[in-house]
């Protein structure tokens, strides 16, 4: 199976890399032109890795292309390009859904959406599919976690809970700071830091998802320093602020989806 990357950014190339190393696949990967650097960067380093001519060559070589442009520039990209019916495409551009991007693509129908982060690169993470597909899922979960989505409304769900990773990341980074500014080194802060955190996450990933607030009560020791803290972020109302902001992501998600399905009607017109 030859597979096509149409748009090369950050993880795209983790999804490659990711392929190339952790998945072992070792058949033809097909890059587009755009991201030239990151594209021949990508290319020099695995021998089974090429960057073509032109996207048109891209969609013309592949058998599985991954549609991996930037949401604004989706739909411009998508209509210079002749695609054909026999050709799977599989989606990380936000806000189209299957059937939108089944239109731009036709005569091709088969299409799905997933949502990688960058821990694919090292085989890591989930990576939620809508629809359901035994080829691509097999694919995929040589680099990671493989989540089915049972329709659209649900895959909304995943994307936005997606929107929390730079405040895992600020988390971890603001026990490592307060270490610091205790007088201990910035290395070992870090270590600390990521390596507790990191080793929660394997329990949690571990466990089944009912046991979530089990292991929250697991740690806690009756007027304890987890009990403490717990207790008064809960009290603060710390745990009711992720609700809302996810609520705010989830609303701008379908704002943006309205705007573009009103932009796409008007244009019919």
């Amino acid at each position: 199976m030859k597979i096509g990357f149409l748009g090369v950014g950050a993880i795209a190339e983790a999804m490659i890399i990711g392929l190339c190393t952790a998945g072992k696949f070792e058949g033809e990967v097909i890059l587009s032109p755009r991201s030239v650097s990151r594209s021949n960067a990508l290319a020099s380093r695995f021998a089974n890795v090429e960057v073509a001519s032109t996207n048109q060559e891209l969609v013309d070589r592949c058998d599985l292309l991954f549609l991996a442009v930037l949401p604004d520039q989706f739909q411009a990209c998508m209509s210079e390009l002749d695609f054909r019916s026999e050709m799977k495409l599989v989606s990380l551009v936000a806000g189209f859904s299957v059937g939108e991007i089944a239109e731009l693509a036709s005569p091709a129908t088969s299409v799905w959406r997933i949502i990688p982060l960058p821990p694919v690169e090292h085989g890591l993470g989930a990576i939620p599919l809508y629809p359901r597909d035994a080829e691509i899922e097999k694919l995929l979960s040589s680099i990671g976690d493989v989540v089915h989505i049972k329709d659209e409304k649900e895959f909304l769900a995943f994307t936005t809970a997606s929107s929390m990773m730079a405040t895992f990341f600020e988390f971890a980074s603001s026990v490592a700071s307060w270490m610091e500014s205790r007088g201990v080194g910035r290395e070992q802060a870090a270590v600390y830091s990521s390596s507790t955190f990191q080793a929660l996450a394997r329990l949690a990933g571990d466990a089944p998802p009912e046991s979530f607030h089990e292991l929250a009560d697991e740690c806690l020791t009756a007027g304890g320093l987890n009990e403490q803290v717990l207790f008064e972020l809960r009290d603060a109302g710390w745990f009711g602020q992720i609700d809302n902001r996810l609520d705010r992501i989830a609303a701008r998600l379908e704002k943006w989806a309205e705007e573009m399905a009103r932009a796409k009607e008007a244009g019919r017109e």
